[in-house]
């Protein structure tokens, strides 16, 4: 299956939910540290002798764990005490990923992760509903985003565009097939859900 460009996607924003986008063979990772479209927004000091890069998506499951129940705990024991510094980038998989990421756009860097948060606390209630575009504009006005706005978030091309190349970057350079996929220090980690595959591979750093 071919990704939709540009503008099937804004299309489908817009009018509908749309299906999942696939993933194709990938190949080398070299460009970790240069991503495309889309920079990285670091939780940490640029000083900290670790860092982690996670591919997420707000639909995923999985992704949802990682930030409601591990994320928390890595930033106590290593963001905080300066060993490690993360970003999380995003990866969108589907129509609905892509509303939520640029709806957060629209909301501002002060209230990025706020917005994402809102969204992934209700992504069950999200992909579950029938009309998916009500239960978001309900979520974004809560993060103070109007109808306008919401509108005007859901029609960002420019955004949309940049990312897509993080998506495609990830796919066809880093050989990511799913979410959450981690990278500590420029080597994927293994995740087993729980914080304890994070503290296995800080120890040995």
């Amino acid at each position: 299956m071919k990704f939709l460009s540009t503008a099937a996607v804004i299309s489908a924003l817009l009018l509908s939910d749309g299906a999942a986008f696939a993933s194709p063979t990938a190949a080398l990772n070299g460009v970790l540290m240069q991503p495309a479209g889309v920079e990285d927004n670091f939780i940490g000091s640029k000083q900290a002798p670790a860092t982690l890069i996670v591919y997420s998506s707000p639909t995923c499951g999985h992704c949802v764990d990682f930030e409601k129940k591990v994320l928390p705990d890595l930033e106590r024991k290593y963001v905080q005490t300066g060993k490690l510094r993360i970003s999380i980038r995003p990866f969108v998989r589907n129509v609905i990923d892509a509303a939520i990421f640029l709806i957060a756009e629209q909301a501002g860097p002060g209230r990025y992760r706020q917005t994402l948060a809102a969204f992934t606390e209700r992504y069950e209630e999200i992909v579950g509903a029938a009309e998916r575009k009500g239960v978001m504009r309900e979520i974004a006005a809560s993060q103070g985003i109007d109808q306008p706005h919401f509108e005007q978030a859901l029609k960002n091309e420019a955004h949309l565009r940049k990312l897509e190349g993080l998506r495609d970057q990830a796919l066809q350079e880093l050989e990511v097939k799913g979410t959450p996929t981690f990278f500590l220090n420029g080597e994927r980690l293994t995740y087993d859900g729980t914080v304890a595959s994070f503290d296995k591979a800080l120890t040995l750093k």
